[in-house]
């Protein structure tokens, strides 16, 4: 039965030692690290705007940041998605990277109204209305859906439809947008279990006190591959089911002076076709499982 999770396990295998010869061809013939798509400053130097510290961008992400959405839970590497997207976003805005800087914060802190120690805030925040109304959203960088990740021989193994998932046992994080989507969409017959933190969250898949969670479909490749033992996505959950797409987007305090700016970033990057190269170098292995309807 290892040989589920081992076809994920294969590729992320053949894309590690691809990259890899390729860095080896590369050491041959300059003294640079592997390609990352570094993406040049469009302006000399940041502008006169409002961050909290002047010629400044500070940058709010997990205390755990996983691939794909940074590399190596170092963001100043440049490297995983959201790492790049955020230094692409700081170049159209003015700043080199020597002008970013990262913090660390709990998930639902950015969530919060008042004044914040940071300019913008990254770790895979979906659009809401609810939310809307106690932050600023930037432009949206990356569209995805959620999906089901247990373990082999659970309860929710082997299912293929939402109605196969009703006597799972489901656990979610606290504050996020998969407590919504188990309950109105899969509609188990067991209390959903709330936990504090996603390694919370996770802790309790890996030792079994739940069969299943909810989480965007890049995590929970990742989460299915080196995450969970025995770990396996179930499925992408279709629009059918009434699981929307979301759209992750940068938060900033409301109200932001940058909003707009950071937005018109994001909108250059997107026209110019960055996004997507950034998505297929980062994201291309993340993206698929099985829909269920």
């Amino acid at each position: 039965m290892e040989g589920r999770t081992g076809r994920w396990r294969g590729r992320r295998a053949a894309l590690l030692t691809a990259a890899w010869l390729g860095l080896m061809g590369a050491i041959g013939g300059c003294s640079q690290p592997m390609e990352v798509v570094r993406l040049e400053p469009t302006r000399s130097s940041a502008p006169d705007l409002p961050t909290v510290v002047a010629g400044q961008l500070t940058v709010a992400t997990a205390e755990q940041a996983t691939e794909p959405w940074i590399e190596d839970n170092d963001p100043t590497s440049q490297r995983g998605f959201e790492a790049a997207v955020v230094y692409a976003v700081a170049g159209r805005l003015g700043f080199p990277p020597s002008a970013v800087t990262w913090v660390r914060i709990p998930f639902n802190e950015a969530l919060t109204t008042g004044a914040k120690e940071w300019d913008i805030a990254v770790q895979q925040y979906s659009i809401t209305t609810e939310r809307r109304a106690l932050v600023d959203f930037s432009s949206s960088y990356y569209t995805t859906a959620k999906a089901v990740v247990t373990y082999i021989g659970s309860p929710a193994d082997g299912a293929t439809s939402v109605e196969q998932l009703k006597d799972v046992r489901f656990g979610v994080e606290k504050g996020t947008t998969s407590a919504n989507v188990v309950e109105s969409v899969i509609a188990p017959a067991t209390p959903i279990t709330v936990y504090a933190s996603r390694e919370e969250l996770v802790a309790a898949l890996d030792s079994r006190q739940i069969d299943a969670l909810v989480t965007d479909l890049p995590r929970a490749v990742y989460m299915a591959n080196y995450a969970v033992y025995g770990g396996l996505v179930v499925g992408q959950l279709s629009p059918q089911t009434g699981a929307a797409k979301e759209q992750l987007a940068f938060v900033l305090p409301k109200g932001s002076g940058l909003t707009a700016a950071v937005s018109e970033a994001i909108e250059e990057l997107r026209d110019q076709g960055k996004l997507s190269e950034l998505a297929s170098l980062w994201m291309h292995d993340y993206q698929t499982a099985p829909v269920m309807y």
